[in-house]
């Protein structure tokens, strides 16, 4: 298990605040790792159980804003993170897995 960066400290204390008003069971950092191909893993940043008690699997990114002013801050993805989301999402469809990233307004998510 790493330390977490500032937006992932951010992201824990969002899913405190979920954990608070009951939308959210528990969740861990860094706690699970999937096997996608030899020499291939995926850690993603955060799981929780939600109300539901179903799992769900976080990525948190930093953000770029686009171009033109009114454009809106989307995920910023590195190298191989991108595909590693997507064929852990696919491997491992019996869970949710998401991307989340700090908008102008808040924690926004995109299904994987």
């Amino acid at each position: 298990m790493g330390e977490m960066n500032g937006t992932e400290a951010k992201y824990a204390e969002h899913l405190g605040l979920l954990q608070f008003a009951g939308e959210v069971l528990l969740f861990k950092f860094e706690a699970l790792t999937f096997r996608l191909a030899d020499k291939t893993a995926f850690t993603p940043d955060f799981y929780y159980l939600d109300q539901n008690a179903e799992m769900v699997l976080v990525d948190v990114k930093g953000t770029k804003k686009g171009k033109g002013k009114r454009s809106l801050k989307r995920p910023y993805t590195e190298g191989d993170a991108a595909v590693k989301i997507k064929c852990a999402a696919e491997q491992y469809p019996e869970f949710t897995w998401l991307v989340a990233w700090l908008g102008d307004d808040g924690w926004c998510t995109e299904q994987k």
